[in-house]
């Protein structure tokens, strides 16, 4: 959710303008495609352009009330267990998809819950920065398009790029890296579980 940070005092909740805009006057992407989708695979214009503020607005009211966060943790439970998301969806909120959208229509139209955490509640922690491996300027950016999904013609280019780019890094940690959700793998599109990069090349 987006968040505003100041020296005293973080605020989590509030929305931009723009992200406000396409709720109010963008077609909303039906949930059952949200749920099931992820951006890359979003081929319609409008529901490309409501993708991210619907999964914003869901976000968002899951995390208004203590009941909802209940139904989240059960929902992102049952996913990973291999359910199906619209099934577990629904089974999570006690409603349908036409339920839900109707109930984030009206919480989008009442107060939206804002949290202020202030800097005197802030723990004490210790900071430690690490310097990245040399294989990042080529594989960090790599390492998202493969977790967020890479579209079927993509996939034969970036497999050869990627063994192109293992031959030169080797063992590098970055390189093996597995991704952290389940994700697609580059040969047969099928979901696969988060093995190394390495492995997808064969």
């Amino acid at each position: 959710m987006t968040a505003d940070i100041d020296p005293g005092k973080i605020q989590i909740g509030g929305f931009n303008d723009n992200r406000a805009y396409w709720l109010v006057n963008g077609t909303w992407i039906p949930l059952e495609t949200l749920l099931r989708s992820r951006p890359g695979e979003i081929t319609r214009s409008a529901h490309r352009e409501t993708y991210y503020p619907i999964a914003w607005l869901l976000t968002h009211w899951f995390f208004s009330d203590d009941e909802h966060q209940d139904q989240l943790r059960a929902y992102l439970h049952d996913v990973m267990q291999g359910g199906d998301p619209v099934e577990a969806m629904e089974t999570a909120t006690g409603m349908k998809l036409s339920g839900l959208q109707a109930e984030l229509r009206r919480y989008m139209k009442g107060r939206l819950t804002v949290r202020n955490i202030i800097g005197s509640a802030f723990p004490a922690v210790d900071v430690a920065v690490t310097r990245l491996p040399h294989s990042a300027n080529d594989l960090l950016l790599i390492n998202q398009r493969l977790t967020i999904g890479v579209p079927n013609e993509d996939r034969k280019a970036l497999r050869e790029e990627v063994a192109r780019l293992a031959v030169r890094y080797g063992e590098d940690s970055l390189s093996l890296w597995p991704p952290p959700i389940p994700t697609y793998t580059l040969a047969t599109g099928r979901q696969a579980k988060p093995h190394c990069r390495m492995i997808f090349l064969k």
